[in-house]
């Protein structure tokens, strides 16, 4: 799990979501406290497919 800040997100998104797209997750944080999570959403296409 990585966790980054929305100052950092917003230069480096492009980053976090290659990380993503691989099965990690990023936490998102604002003045030090956690408000998003951001992750794949691999497992539900996969379920949806079946």
């Amino acid at each position: 799990m990585t966790s980054v800040n929305v100052t950092e997100l917003r230069q480096r998104l492009p980053e976090y979501l290659k990380q993503v797209q691989r099965g990690e997750e990023v936490v998102i944080t604002l003045h030090g406290k956690t408000i998003a999570r951001i992750v794949s959403d691999r497992q539900e296409n996969a379920a949806k497919r079946h």
